[in-house]
């Protein structure tokens, strides 16, 4: 619960800037922009097409973590949204979309290191990865270069914000899952 927690307040947290935000969330934002339906909800029925595809292709990464970050994650995302202020300068919002990414990759490593399933889009990745026989932050950087490119053909916005967690947040979850590993925690 607190990865669910974590990664929609990180989400929120990279989005608010409106400087560009990950890529998936990019992604959910735009189709949210189009259709009408809050960043939250997109966000889970996104999330639902993901877990669809695993279940079809890679079924033992999918655990009762991922039907709950799928239906959970959503609160965090819309509650930080509506808490945080526009920030006031260029610099402060780059440091909140840091601030996000590291909650991102927090969030993304504790849903999995729960054991109890991963989150959706890190299941994924994890589909993706052993469909295509990629290391996971490979696998994580062509599915983030994809909503990327969706992102962009959807007239959403890719800024500053989507390259930084577009290029640090693999690497993160690298560093984090190692952290977990050394110290078993």
């Amino acid at each position: 619960m607190i990865g669910i927690a974590l990664l929609g307040a990180g989400v929120a947290l990279a989005t608010v800037p409106q400087l560009g935000t990950d890529p998936l969330a990019g992604f959910n934002e735009a189709l949210s922009r189009i259709s009408g339906i809050s960043l939250g909800r997109m966000t889970s029925l996104v999330e639902l097409a993901m877990i669809l595809f695993c279940f079809l292709f890679y079924r033992e990464c999918i655990g009762i973590g991922t039907l709950l970050s799928m239906f959970l994650v959503q609160f965090p995302i819309d509650f930080v949204s509506v808490m945080l202020g526009k920030p006031a300068s260029l610099f402060s919002g780059i440091l909140m979309i840091l601030a996000g990414t590291v909650l991102i990759a927090l969030g993304a490593e504790l849903i999995m290191y729960g054991k109890l399933g991963m989150g959706p889009y890190e299941a994924f990745i994890s589909t993706i990865g052993k469909l295509t026989k990629m290391k996971f932050s490979f696998a994580k950087y062509l599915c983030d270069g994809s909503f990327l490119v969706l992102t962009a053909l959807l007239k959403g916005y890719v800024g500053i914000g989507t390259i930084i967690i577009f290029v640090l947040c693999p690497k993160l979850m690298e560093v984090i899952e190692n952290i977990l590993k050394h110290y078993d925690l």
